[in-house]
């Protein structure tokens, strides 16, 4: 066998190599594939180029198919639901865990839950795994005025502070967003629950203009209130204070673009 037939047999043998490692365990499958080995010292120089032609489109579909399973998004089927009173003991560790003890008061937390459940979405994959919570309160507008003066913050609400609904509300409070797996590894889904809640602001911003409140206490939630251009309410106070962002009727949908680039 001479050089030239020599490297194209090697191109030829690490190619049906790897479309045995990409089909299943089946020796029926591999066969046909293993015979590819046993027929590439017989090859003609343009035989090999068709073959090799061949071989790059059937690379380019693998390709292709992978991508499109790994990362189509509406494959995932995530679903943002209030969370039930049953899973609020696990959430709750989850976000200690997160953003350390001092958040609300678990017994607090409760008593808002009872008042308004919808309150805490938990973003469930398709077999009801939660990975990802979301805490936005409808607040009173005495809740506002307090938040305005920087005399609260989300960690001493009380039931009296929230709304038991969304309808007649034009003031909220980011209280808590985060991931349940391990952020650092899990990219894509902290991305996917920023995007939830974009969705769900733009559901209550579509018909009216609202008022968005948050007191960061991470390092991604400083990145998330400055990526989405909140202002502090006092200019002169430590990042660790009450941040505000305002929004006219049906401006959401300009977020809602800037998340999907």
């Amino acid at each position: 066998m001479n050089n030239y037939k020599i490297h194209y047999f090697a191109e030829i043998s690490i190619f049906a190599l790897s479309v045995i490692w990409f089909l299943d365990s089946s020796g029926q499958k591999y066969e046909p594939t293993i015979q590819l080995i046993t027929i590439a010292s017989s090859l003609t120089p343009l035989s090999i180029n068709v073959f090799l032609q061949i071989r790059n489109n059937i690379i380019n579909r693998i390709n292709m198919k992978l991508f499109q399973t790994l990362f189509n998004r509406n494959n995932l089927k995530y679903e943002l639901n209030p969370i039930p009173r049953s899973e609020m003991d696990d959430l709750y560790k989850i976000m200690i865990s997160n953003l350390g003890p001092g958040i609300l008061p678990y017994s607090e937390l409760l008593k808002i839950h009872s008042v308004n459940q919808q309150c805490f979405l938990g973003l469930y994959s398709k077999k009801h795994n939660l990975i990802g919570y979301i805490e936005l309160f409808p607040i009173t507008e005495k809740t506002k005025t307090l938040l305005e003066s920087n005399q609260i913050n989300g960690s001493l609400f009380k039931a009296k502070n929230i709304m038991k609904s969304i309808a007649n509300c034009d003031n909220f409070y980011l209280a808590a967003i985060g991931n349940c797996k391990d952020p650092d590894h899990n990219k894509f889904l902290s991305g996917y629950i920023v995007k939830s809640l974009i969705q769900r602001l733009y559901i209550v911003n579509e018909e009216k203009p609202i008022t968005i409140y948050c007191r960061p206490i991470t390092k991604d939630g400083m990145n998330l209130v400055r990526r989405f251009s909140f202002n502090k309410i006092d200019p002169t106070a430590d990042d660790n204070s009450i941040w505000r962002l305002k929004l006219d009727k049906n401006s959401i949908k300009l977020i809602k673009d800037d998340i999907e680039k």
